[in-house]
């Protein structure tokens, strides 16, 4: 469904690539995670997908066509992107916020609020409570749910995540984790997902890309990075993770 073809980005001519000749396919349907460090190239690499950053080499392709050939804005009206700020307009109620792409495509009323409440309701707030708050009166975690409804909101066969849960405590961060997981059982979607935490990589992601200094050292599934690491770095990473805690089993990925 996405296919990045020698995928490049480097923002001066004087500095390395921050993105260096990436090539890979993401499956329709497929939770594909985005692994490494800060700095090693993963959000710049996530947000070439929507045209946010365009690369200096390569192409993406989505159902075989180039992201290149769509205006930016039309495209990123059918892509649902969650950023690790939440970024909630907090001069627009719960309701408002979610229905800011489906207002954009020019659903009705009625079915906008229509949307926003399934969306609230599938994500565990109620929406006769919540509908018609605002931002500031929303706790984080709050927030970062009606962030993933207004994500869905316009019904978008990908979804973008950039290191959503990473600003939350453990235990919301937990709660959200399974949320997700609870989602993506319900609705069919294919989700790349950005994290620097491993043990997050391996309890979300069907396959996850290690990255490191703008390129990929090994895709696999979670078994695969255990088992069969592809280089020192993975071996490495393997091991410190394993010395820290005991990774989730694979099996609950599909729990919840």
């Amino acid at each position: 469904m996405i296919d990045l073809r020698h995928l490049t980005k480097q923002f001066t001519t004087d500095d390395p690539p921050v993105v260096d000749d990436i090539s890979l396919s993401i499956a329709r349907g497929e939770t594909f995670v985005l692994l490494g460090a800060s700095g090693c190239g993963k959000t710049t690499l996530l947000r070439m997908i929507n045209r946010l950053i365009d690369p200096t080499r390569g192409e993406v392709r989505i159902n075989g066509r180039d992201v290149r050939s769509v205006p930016g804005p039309v495209l990123r009206r059918g892509i649902g992107f969650v950023r690790q700020d939440i970024g909630l307009f907090p001069h627009l109620s719960v309701q408002e916020n979610i229905a800011i792409v489906p207002r954009l495509l020019g659903w009705p009323a009625r079915r906008r609020q229509e949307r926003a409440y399934e969306l609230l309701s599938l994500l565990g707030l109620d929406p006769d409570a919540y509908a018609s708050r605002y931002p500031s009166g929303l706790s984080g975690g709050q927030q970062q749910r009606v962030a993933i409804a207004r994500a869905l909101a316009a019904d978008p066969p990908i979804l973008l995540m950039d290191e959503p849960f990473a600003a939350l405590d453990a235990i919301l961060r937990d709660q959200l984790q399974l949320e997700l997981l609870r989602i993506r059982a319900a609705v069919a979607k294919t989700i790349v997902f950005v994290t620097h935490d491993i043990f997050e990589a391996f309890r979300l992601g069907d396959r996850i890309a290690v990255m490191r200094d703008g390129r990929i050292d090994q895709v696999g599934a979670a078994r695969e990075l255990l088992g069969s690491p592809a280089t020192p770095f993975v071996e490495a990473m393997m091991a410190r993770a394993s010395a820290q805690a005991a990774l989730p089993d694979a099996g609950e990925r599909s729990a919840g």
